[in-house]
């Protein structure tokens, strides 16, 4: 009788590297949005989390360079907007992280 050997097959799984903001938002602030500093493009643009912590993956090319405007915005009127300028993204592997809000 022939026999038979079961070699395991070990794969890896590459690095996902992506370009992240976290952003701590004001309890009183509605609403966030990013901006491309050059162009005004809207990045992305979301509603405060229960957290209170927006997080943001962004493309690479903003963790290579400070060309992101990031705001605040409240809905209800009662406070002015507030802008952060010459934002930098953070490159992180995702494939772990806990994108939960």
């Amino acid at each position: 009788m022939s026999s038979i050997t079961v070699q395991p097959i070990v794969t890896t799984v590459p690095n996902i590297n992506q370009a992240t903001l976290k952003i701590d938002m004001d309890a009183d602030a509605e609403r966030l949005i990013v901006l491309d500093r050059l162009t005004l493009e809207v990045i992305n643009h979301v509603i405060r989390p229960p957290s209170g912590f927006a997080y943001l993956i962004v493309p690479q090319k903003y963790a290579s360079t400070d060309k992101l405007l990031v705001g605040i915005v409240d809905d209800d009127l009662a406070f002015d907007c507030k802008m952060a300028d010459g934002v930098s993204a953070t490159i992180e592997d995702v494939q772990g992280l806990d994108m939960s809000q």
